[in-house]
């Protein structure tokens, strides 16, 4: 616990200001580091106490599930008596009002959630039926396009799809068969928990004007990070605007590609009127070269609330910078460095290796492993994604929402009942005939179909016993259990895994969950069924990345992963332009990758690194870029290493040079800094020779390269890549070489007569 989060340490100034507010709106701008948990915390404590309401009469929303616990757990330790049931994430505490004015709404009260795993089966179904497969359209582009349509506020059917050419124009038929999918399933997704809850509050005044009553105060932490649907749900439940504190930082918004708009942090005071602003201006975290590193890298921005922070740790190391040749000796680099630190009595626990994409983490993988260094990996799958879990789950999830198809469809021959395709087709008409009937129906009648007995009655059963047994209130275990031994499930995983280690590994997945379940407390307020209540927490939590757990293990994660996270020593690798910042057409977009290169500094508390590399192979290309302009926003005195296309100046004198800092690690050889050199075509793409690397200003001997500005901006679409923007073009006689920014924010370049690219518009 850093000296901002304990209690007996005495709030300064700024933050007793925050806390002690009395009447009318408040915006808190928290820094990174500033103490803000203990703001919130106190500030709610404070709340409470004043209104005597004991807690349950305020709406608290937290970025993640995992704050909401810790916020909950740390009120009721200070207040013993406090309850405080409306604590959570906004889809969590959307799905809680939702279940609870379910008839208003609409909707089943035992409504299943999808997680990302059903909304794209549905996805493939739908694309089953019209002969599209995954090589032709992704079906997580699909799922993207749905979500913008929705956070829009843009409905299904014919006539958006009349507007629309080309792929876009199937995206639209697909939302309208997605929502016809999600409908006769009884489910709702993500995006529909606050779009359905904020048009519940905004056609009925008895709902809202129920909720404004109950809730004293709504409190909002990670504000910078709100959509407009979560803005608007504010405004719905708060009473005349007045009743609300928001904390944040807009130099923290790094979500804009979910839906996040920075200028509800801006506008607050518009938005609110009276609003009282209060800047926390301490950082409790990082050493003063960090803070004043990050600091000046973030204050390029435009627009942006002007703050002075000052760091309260003493005089710390100097950041360093380090250019090397390749991403492989970059990983090298890392490998030595961790070394270096744990020999220097450094725990590897406290470090992490962050980076923009995701493709960046193999080289560090490999050679993390090759040295035997410990790491985990943060995110991409997880326990909850594995198969055996997803299985079991749909069991359960068919008994709490008999109607649930894509559960139903996942189970019919898990395990192995001789239910093939053909199968799977006559369960799809029967649910399109009989769109009322319940899942052991519809298994009875597709055994009736097909003339044969076999273990579809016995499913029936289990299901239809197991669901009037979850709605007596059975516990998620029991039902667990049962589930396991009339299928045999565990003998089936036997009998289908040939390999020792993997078998034991499926094993170990069925009996973590069987752990999980029984760890499942029912909600004390007794709302809502034990089974449903443990389901919707699984598909919840499944919307966020897996926390971290490092047993003194190199954490590996994503800028966009570390949020909210601090380690003694951090690695920021491959900051070279067109990676960090990934280049957009818009000046916010360089604004927005600038903000994230601050997050990443300002997770670092002593030790900072920032390295790039001459070169580097990614989505199986090799690119030269020059340096991250952002390098260059560091003031010379705050950093040791490599200066990047700057002459190296003299080190501020008052800054100790530590022991590793001092080894004279090798060079890189080539370029001077600053200098960008050709990409390297990739040889499964392009069947000639590349061409030669060439001097500045001089041509190719064999091909001039010609910008082609007509293609830029064109929407094109890639049979593998999905959907994607071109940024660049050049004309190397004969062929057309296109720089093209992909809906999941890589950027590659591809020649153009042989990436079978689809035009879209333009």
């Amino acid at each position: 616990m850093s000296l901002s989060e304990s209690p007996e340490i005495p709030l300064n100034p700024e933050q007793e200001a925050a806390v002690l507010h009395e009447g009318g709106p408040l915006l808190v701008l928290a820094p990174a580091g500033s103490g803000k948990t203990r703001v919130v915390i106190e500030r709610l404590i404070a709340l409470i106490e004043r209104s005597g309401a004991g807690g349950e009469g305020f709406f608290v929303a937290t970025f993640t599930r995992k704050a909401a616990g810790e916020l909950s757990e740390r009120i009721t330790r200070r207040i013993p008596g406090a309850r405080l049931p409306w604590v959570g994430t906004f889809h969590s505490l959307s799905a809680r009002l939702l279940r609870r004015f379910s008839g208003p709404a609409g909707l089943s009260p035992d409504f299943t959630i999808f997680d990302a795993g059903d909304q794209k089966a549905l996805v493939r179904e739908i694309m089953r039926r019209h002969r599209i497969s995954d090589e032709d359209v992704n079906p997580q582009d699909v799922l993207r396009q749905i979500g913008r349509w929705k956070n829009a506020r843009q409905g299904p059917g014919p006539a958006l799809a009349q507007r629309l050419f080309g792929t876009n124009r199937w995206f639209a038929t697909c939302y309208e068969e997605y929502e016809k999918g999600l409908e006769a399933s009884r489910a709702l997704d993500y995006d529909d928990l606050l779009l359905r809850l904020v048009a519940l509050l905004g056609r009925s005044p008895e709902v809202s004007g129920e909720l404004r009553k109950q809730f004293h105060h709504i409190l909002v932490d990670e504000y910078q990070d709100t959509n407009p649907l979560q803005e608007e749900l504010i405004r719905l439940l708060s009473r005349n605007r007045t009743n609300v504190t928001v904390v944040g930082d807009d130099d923290q918004s790094i979500y804009q590609f979910r839906g996040a708009d920075i200028t509800h942090i801006r506008s607050f005071a518009e938005n609110y009127p009276g609003a009282r602003r209060v800047l926390l201006s301490r950082n409790y975290r990082s050493t003063p070269t960090i803070v004043s590193a990050a600091s000046s890298v973030i204050a390029r921005n435009g627009k942006r609330y002007e703050k002075e922070v000052q760091a309260v740790r003493g005089t710390g190391v100097p950041v360093f910078l380090k250019e090397l040749s390749t991403e492989d000796v970059e990983a090298e680099y890392v490998c030595r460095m961790l070394r270096e630190w744990t020999r220097g009595g450094g725990r590897l626990g406290e470090s992490a290796v962050l980076f923009r994409t995701h493709a960046q983490a193999l080289p560090i993988e490999k050679a993390l492993s090759l040295a035997g260094i410990p790491f985990y990996r943060k995110g991409g799958g997880g326990f909850l994604e594995g198969r055996e879990v997803k299985d079991l789950l749909a069991y359960l999830r068919v008994m709490a929402n008999p109607y649930d198809r894509v559960s139903l469809s996942r189970i019919l021959n898990v395990p192995a009942r001789g239910q093939g395709e053909k199968a799977q087709e006559i369960l799809r008409r029967l649910g399109e005939i009989q769109p009322g009937a319940m899942a052991p129906e519809l298994l009875e009648r597709l055994a009736l179909e097909q003339r044969r007995g076999g273990s579809l009655p016995e499913l029936a059963a289990l299901l239809r016993e197991g669901g009037d047994r979850a709605r007596s209130g059975e516990l998620p275990r029991t039902l667990l259990e049962e589930v396991l031994v009339r299928t045999d499930y565990r003998g089936w995983v036997s009998m289908a895994s040939h390999d020792l280690e993997e078998r034991e590994k499926r094993l170990e997945a069925v009996s973590e969950l069987l752990r999980m379940s029984e760890a499942f407390s029912p909600s004390p307020e007794g709302d809502r069924l034990p089974l449903s209540s443990f389901l919707e927490e699984i598909a919840l939590a499944q919307q966020e990345p897996g926390n971290p757990d490092d047993g003194g293990r190199v954490a590996l994660m994503t800028i966009h992963q570390s949020k909210g996270l601090e380690f003694d020593q951090v690695f920021v690798v491959g900051l070279e332009d067109q990676i960090l910042p990934l280049r957009g057409k818009s000046p916010t977009d360089i604004e927005e990758e600038r903000r994230l290169f601050y997050v990443a500094m300002t997770r670092a508390r002593f030790r900072l690194h920032l390295s790039w590399c001459q070169t580097r192979r990614i989505y199986g290309r090799t690119h030269s870029h020059p340096p991250s302009p952002f390098l260059r926003d560091i003031p010379p005195h705050l950093v040791e290493g490599d200066i990047p296309s700057v002459a190296r100046p003299e080190r501020d004198a008052s800054l100790p040079r530590p022991r590793d800092f001092r080894r004279p690690w090798p060079e890189s050889p080539g370029r001077p800094p600053g200098r960008r050199e050709a990409v390297v075509p990739d040889r499964a793409m392009v069947s000639q020779k590349a061409p030669a690397r060439t001097e500045p200003g001089r041509s190719d001997p064999e091909k001039v390269r010609a910008r082609r500005p007509e293609w830029i901006g064109r929407k094109v679409l890639h049979p593998r890549f999905g959907p994607g923007e071109v940024m660049d073009a050049f004309s190397p006689d004969p062929d057309l070489e296109v720089v093209i920014r992909f809906s999941d924010g890589a950027s590659r370049t591809l020649l153009a007569r042989v990436a079978n690219l689809t035009i879209l518009e333009g």
